[in-house]
């Protein structure tokens, strides 16, 4: 069962669809000016443990392209289980700051 359409955020495919939706109206008005209002990247991450039997890879995959749309989304999964922001925490912040193109390699255990 897919977390965004059975899990804890159940019935909440209008509120995912409503970020697709702009998400593409972001990418259709782009002009170059920023307005401070657009979502970073044009796309939602989402990022997943390949060993998590609770969100399975296959089901959000299906589901997030389904209520956002394929372009708007980007997947990394991570070699890890449904933990993965406790275990691995450091993976996960880089992947973000990746994401947001501020990418220097966080180093949490010099925090």
């Amino acid at each position: 069962m897919s977390s965004l359409r059975h899990g804890p955020i159940h019935g909440q495919q209008p509120h995912w669809q409503r970020i697709g939706e702009r998400l593409n109206m972001q990418k259709a008005f782009q002009d170059g000016v920023s307005r401070g209002t657009e979502l970073q990247n044009g796309k939602v991450l989402i990022i997943l443990g390949e060993e998590d039997p609770i969100v399975v890879e296959d089901e959000l995959v299906e589901d997030a392209t389904e209520a956002l749309g394929w372009d708007n989304v980007r997947f990394e999964v991570c070699h890890a289980a449904h933990e993965l922001p406790t275990t691995d925490s450091e993976t996960v912040v880089n992947m973000m700051w990746k994401f947001w193109g501020k990418y220097e390699g966080v180093h949490l255990a010099s925090m």
